[in-house]
């Protein structure tokens, strides 16, 4: 038997209080409430038009990752969760959702969008979610979004690639395609340096190449000082850290590792890159370059984050701006 959830019409939707929408007692899901009060916050961060000002705004949706999304308010619940906004027809923003890994919207309000386009309270989910699983066929990817996940051994990194390109070569929803995507390629980066510094810990490597480092432009002019001799340990680590990798010379490891930090590289710059003289080529390398760190290592995400003087975030096409400065 499949239960049939009540359809709610627009108008009720818009209308029915907060309270109304939530049971009195939650099927062993309290951190739903949670999330959603960040998805709340969040949202009504991203509306205020003056936060995109900045950027060129599309004329069809875009989505922004989470680190993407952090310049524009608070962080999103986890990683792989994605931002969506939407624009009118006057370029306009017209709406602003949340995607989750399994590609659910979380809309303000404790509204849900599933993946198959069906709007959903906050009350019908977790009534969905209460009910036997033979009687969930509707929405078959709910469950995942919020049963707690099996704490098992890790599987070596192969096996882990070879399980995302196996799981990438069938039909996704794009939300979740895009956070399978963004886990193998941490995955691959995680691979090539486990090759390239086989004795250290991919902590370790971040620990001693990639030091915190201050925004030079937030600090007040009397700490300046400091933070600029912060830099210049970064620099030097960043610079050594190319030097080991020079140094183990040009293999499928290196060679994907550095394709991980600019997928453009072409063969030809990667074989610059192995053969360029010593004393130019580290001139080369830290020409312009500030910062250099890699931000976060957090389960299978390995995200490889090189900021610099002033700028937050992911910078494209990091290795030909600071090894192949034009």
């Amino acid at each position: 038997m499949v239960v049939k959830l009540p359809e709610l019409k627009e108008e009720e939707l818009l209308v029915q209080p907060e309270e109304e929408l939530k049971p009195d007692v939650l099927p062993e899901i309290e951190a739903l409430e949670a999330t959603t009060a960040e998805t709340t916050e969040t949202i009504q961060a991203v509306q205020d038009p003056s936060v995109f000002e900045e950027l060129p705004f599309p004329e069809a949706e875009v989505f922004f990752t989470a680190e993407e999304a952090e310049r524009f308010g608070p962080p999103l619940p986890g990683f792989d969760w994605q931002l969506k906004v939407t624009p009118d027809e006057a370029g306009l923003i017209a709406s602003v959702t949340i995607v989750d890994p399994f590609g659910w919207e979380w809309l303000e309000g404790d509204l849900f969008v599933s993946p198959e386009g069906t709007t959903l309270t906050l009350a019908q989910v977790e009534t969905l979610f209460g009910l036997p699983e033979e009687e969930r066929s509707e929405f078959p990817t709910l469950p995942a979004v919020f049963e707690p996940v099996e704490e098992i051994p890790e599987a070596p990194v192969t096996d882990r690639i070879a399980e995302l390109e196996a799981q990438l070569a069938g039909e996704l929803p794009g939300a979740e395609r895009g956070a399978l995507e963004q886990r193998l390629e941490g995955l691959k980066a995680q691979e090539a340096l486990g090759f390239t510094f086989p004795e250290q810990q991919i902590s370790e490597i971040v620990e001693e190449f990639f030091p915190e480092v201050e925004d030079i432009s937030l600090v007040p002019p009397a700490e300046r000082v400091r933070v600029e001799a912060q830099q210049a340990l970064a620099v030097e680590k960043g610079q050594e850290f190319v030097d080991k990798i020079i140094a183990k010379g040009r293999t499928p490891e290196t060679e994907a590792l550095l394709k991980t930090l600019d997928p453009s590289l072409s063969d030809e710059q990667i074989e610059k890159f192995f053969t360029q003289p010593g004393d130019v080529f580290a001139e080369a390398r830290i020409k312009n370059l500030d910062v250099v760190r890699i931000a976060r290592v957090e389960e299978e995400q390995f995200d490889v984050l090189f900021a610099t003087q002033g700028e937050r975030g992911s910078v494209e096409g990091w290795v030909s701006k600071n090894i192949f400065p034009t």
